[in-house]
């Protein structure tokens, strides 16, 4: 009887374990993730606590219906985590070194690599341009239905 105790304790903890194991791996998820699906726009700012306080974030909101076509998310780090600005996606992590300074736009093209690195601020425009320039995007716009 006691041995039937000690095997369902185990089992809970164990079961226990597991989804904390996955919970914390599922909050946690690299850019790489990414890959062949967004484009990024990955925005550091140290000197704003919060993406919506951030005047480079708010000239890519002005701008949505550019940023959706290109399939481009636009992330926001603050020195400490990254997230996306819309609340979807949490604890983003980054590369050691990604950044070259505390303030800074680096544009990651469909297949993972930097495209564009630049000191902020940055036009959206400027970054609209360099993806229409993109093979892959030149493919889409040629395949993308009127």
């Amino acid at each position: 009887m006691a041995f039937l105790i000690l095997y369902f304790m185990v089992q809970r903890i164990l079961i226990s374990l597991f989804l904390t194991l996955c919970t914390s791996i599922m909050s946690s998820q690299e850019l790489a993730g990414f890959k062949w699906k967004k484009r990024l726009v990955v925005i550091a700012d140290t000197a704003y606590e919060d993406a919506s306080s951030c005047p480079q974030i708010a000239l890519f909101k002005e701008s949505f219906e550019k940023t959706e076509d290109r399939d481009i998310l636009v992330l926001f780090y603050n020195g400490k985590t990254l997230k996306d600005t819309e609340g979807f996606y949490e604890s983003l992590v980054l590369p050691e070194g990604f950044f070259r300074t505390n303030s800074e736009l680096v544009l990651l093209g469909k297949d993972g690599y930097v495209k564009y690195r630049s000191p902020l601020p940055v036009e959206p425009r400027e970054i609209y341009m360099i993806i229409d320039q993109m093979p892959m995007r030149q493919s889409e716009i040629r395949n993308k239905p009127n």
